[in-house]
């Protein structure tokens, strides 16, 4: 008994310090060795299933890290394998749910991410008829994050939309027009880049519905990590709406929150960032943009890096500096795995007028780099598809 609680205390132990140096620090290299450890305890010396199942839930996620498919195969697998035990066993049950949505959500399946989150609010409806008085609270807390994961996915789908069908419009608009007019068109498009020309938001809409659900469920039963999670992407709404004192007015509610100080800081000062840039306060936006950049890279969240790179470009097409605006727009989109929806077509916009614009000029090595690299970003842009009209 001394010794296997001995063993217990060191899975607890290891488990904890994987979720901290994975959600905390982003040191998925250590979450991954410590949830191995973790798991070879569970398996070896406890001979517990639950505990096998928990640390290799980490490893799956940390592994996402390496490779995303990998290791969303991993907790597909972990989940279908294991079925018939997870379904006697609730929190567990939440729990593989949860990181395998969240999974999808990274490699790009949100609607079958969706459909999994939905599930599990049904499966808490069914039981609990709606009396969230008489939940658990790690179901509370299961429900906030599935809301929350939810509205993750729709923003994802909505920016994917978004951008593809500003993408096919402006291939419509190029049509026919000759080389000085195309470079006028893209010229107009990079200065003026606010999504605005296609009526695409359903996705918003309901993405800003469930951010709602989100935080009205999260203030009433105290659940305030994801309150406050919630509350950013409201602002993000609001700025996608070009309500920017809105926005702002949020933002400065939460930002001396301690749990926004230690996590989220870098993705307040970036969407503070682009709302100084769109309301012409340049330099109050480039000292934004640093101080964020600052605080990612020191946490190590190149998820959001690639974020404050793509609203680095859009600050230097204001200055027409489009060159530096490409190199940021490349650098985020390296930072997403060349994933990332903003970056791609911005990456488009610089390099079809860079390369028109040194065409017409006749500067031969500047026309040759940014034709090529337009054709890699055309085609990358009409993979993405997604039957969107216009």
């Amino acid at each position: 008994m001394i010794e296997e609680n001995h063993f217990l205390e060191v899975y607890e132990k290891l488990l904890s310090e994987s979720a901290v140096f994975m959600n905390h620090h982003h040191d998925y290299f250590n979450a991954y060795t410590k949830a191995i450890q973790a798991n070879f305890i569970a398996e070896k010396y406890l001979q517990d299933s639950g505990k096998a199942i928990e640390s290799k839930v980490l490893v799956g996620i940390a592994f996402m890290d390496v490779n995303e498919n990998e290791g969303h195969d991993l907790l597909e697998n972990l989940y279908y394998n294991n079925l018939n035990f997870l379904r006697l066993n609730e929190k567990l049950y939440l729990w593989v749910n949860l990181a395998l949505a969240k999974a999808k959500r990274v490699i790009g399946k949100s609607d079958e991410a969706i459909k999994i989150l939905k599930d599990i609010l049904e499966i808490v409806e069914n039981k609990y008829q709606l009396n969230m008085d008489n939940v658990p609270f790690f179901y509370k807390e299961g429900v906030g994050a599935c809301l929350f994961e939810i509205t993750m996915c729709l923003i994802h789908n909505y920016g994917e939309e978004k951008n593809i069908a500003e993408f096919l419009l402006l291939e419509k608009e190029l049509e026919n027009k000759n080389n000085k007019d195309k470079e006028l068109l893209l010229l107009e498009r990079l200065k003026n880049n606010d999504y605005s020309l296609v009526d695409n938001g359903t996705n918003l809409q309901e993405a800003e519905y469930y951010a709602s659900e989100t935080l009205k469920f999260t203030s009433e039963y105290g659940i305030n990590e994801i309150k406050l999670a919630s509350m950013v992407n409201l602002g993000y709404f609001l700025i996608e709406q070009g309500k920017y004192l809105e926005a702002l007015a949020i933002f400065n509610e939460i930002i001396d929150e301690e749990y926004i100080q230690k996590y989220l800081l870098g993705n307040l000062l970036n969407e503070i960032g682009l709302i100084k840039l769109k309301t012409s306060k340049i330099e109050e936006a480039k000292e934004c943009l640093d101080n964020a950049r600052e605080w990612l890279e020191a946490k190590n969240d190149a998820r959001k890096l690639c974020r404050n790179y793509y609203i680095y470009a859009l600050y230097h097409i204001k200055s027409d500096n489009f060159d530096e605006a490409y190199a940021c727009a490349e650098l985020g989109y390296k930072k997403s795995k060349n994933k990332d929806i903003y970056c791609l077509r911005l990456l488009y916009l610089i390099s079809f007028y860079k390369f028109l614009s040194s065409k017409n000029k006749g500067e031969n090595s500047d026309y040759v780099f940014y034709q090529y690299n337009l054709e890699q970003y055309k085609n990358k842009l009409k993979s993405k598809d997604r039957n969107v009209k216009i």
